[in-house]
Formats: C-alpha cells, structure tokens, sequence
C-alpha cells in the first residue's frame, strides 16, 4: 500500500491521527460535567463477599479514577493487577466519552486510574490467575 500511493514512512500518518484523536477526546472531555462520584459494589468472592469502591472525578483535561475503600487483595487467585485494572477502566471510560473515536494511545492518555494495594491492585506474589472476575467488573 505504501508503495502504491508513495509513501516511504508512515510516521507522518501516525502523528496526524494522534494529533486528531487528541483534539478530539479534549474536546469530549471539556463537554463533561466537572466534579467526582463514588459508587460501591459488592459481589461474591470465594470465602466471602468483595466490595469494589471508585471515585471518578472529571477535570477540565482529564478523567481520573481512584479504587480507595476496595477490599484487601485475596488469598484466591481473584485479584487483579494494576495494569489489567486500568485497562478495563479506561476502556469503560473510553466507550463513554468517546465511542466512535479511535482507541488509541492519545485517547487514552486523559483516563488516570490508581489504587492502594488491595485486590484491584495485587502486587506479587498475589494469585491472579482469575483475575478476569473482578477485572471486569
């Protein structure tokens, strides 16, 4: 194909799709209504109930998201690492602000997500094998 129209780099396509999805995401952002919420869940675990906390809180350029208040990682292989928590955050987020914007790392780049340690943020040597329960809720 890039022989076809002639091109020897894609590097110049790449940055003009960055720098669109860019403007577009600050711009759905700044169309959002300011402020934080906190919502709780609690489901099942294997020996007893998990409660899942967040706090969303939208800025004039960003999205922020903050597990305080979730439970404590588990024995079981249900926690979940950081990385796979804030992949299916900024997901969620990603198909709310903006749907028909490509997910990229310039769309992305506006969502921040953090954790204390606790089961959406398992640090090693934490069992998650099954991390998919809690991750994707």
């Amino acid at each position: 194909m890039m022989k076809e129209i002639g091109l020897t780099s894609l590097d110049g396509l790449g940055d003009f799709i960055f720098s669109r999805t860019r403007d577009a995401m600050l711009e759905r952002i700044k169309a959002l209504p300011k402020g934080s919420w906190s919502n709780e869940l609690v489901t099942d675990g294997y020996d007893e109930p998990v409660k899942l906390a967040a706090t969303v809180s939208v800025r004039d350029d960003h999205v922020e998201v903050d597990f305080t208040g979730t439970d404590p990682m588990s024995r079981w292989g249900i926690n979940c690492p950081i990385i796979y928590s804030k992949a299916y955050a900024c997901y969620a987020l990603k198909c709310m602000v903006a749907p028909d914007i490509p997910n990229n790392a310039a769309s992305l780049a506006f969502f921040t997500v953090s954790s204390p340690v606790n089961i959406l943020n398992a640090v090693r040597p934490a069992p998650v094998a099954l991390r998919h329960i809690f991750g994707h809720m």
